[in-house]
């Protein structure tokens, strides 16, 4: 072979290592591409979506029995209707409590909230929310919280969420185990 056909396929191999090599260059633009468009939108690229849960806060058994308040100035801060927020979905963390979406919210929508972390129970202790505090109708009153509609054993910072359920903020006019 004369050094001119050497040096003509020579160049046809480069020219073709550099479409390959272009070619791998561009897929992987792409591929990183769609990771970062998957991050953005939060789904981490999982499939997973965004998670949800739904957040209510009803105080209409007070509503309901204003004639057990204690103090007549909590009477401007009931709704008629006892709904201090109706049924939201809030997008959750991960990792995140019933606290954690229930301090969110709260901040977000401007509603009073009052907790403390309680040692006894190792959790968060709701003590108001919307300035209607425990004990505002009687010493069995004051808050508590199901999800899914029943009642954890345990302190809201305490229990973790997975996505999808349901939380209740409930002020209760007399406490019993079942919270009803």
């Amino acid at each position: 072979m004369k050094t001119d056909d050497k040096e003509q396929v020579l160049l046809r191999r480069i020219k073709q290592r550099r479409k390959r090599t272009a070619g791998v260059v561009v897929v992987l633009l792409c591929l990183l591409c769609l990771g970062v468009i998957a991050v953005i939108s939060g789904s981490g690229g999982g499939g997973g979506g965004t998670k949800t849960v739904t957040l209510e806060i009803s105080c209409a058994d007070l509503a309901e029995n204003m004639d057990r308040l204690e103090d007549e100035g909590v009477r401007d801060y009931i709704p008629e209707d006892g709904n201090i927020l109706s049924p939201v979905e809030v997008t959750m963390d991960e990792g995140d409590t019933v606290y954690d979406i229930l301090y969110r919210q709260c901040r977000k929508d401007n509603i009073h909230l009052e907790s403390h972390n309680d040692p006894i129970y190792g959790s968060r202790y709701i003590e108001g929310i919307g300035h209607i505090y425990e004990k505002d109708a009687g010493k069995r009153s004051g808050w508590l919280y199901k999800v899914n509609g029943k009642q954890p054993d345990y302190g809201c910072s305490k229990y973790y969420l997975e996505g999808g359920e349901k939380i209740q903020w409930i002020y209760v006019t007399e406490y019993t185990e079942n919270g009803e």
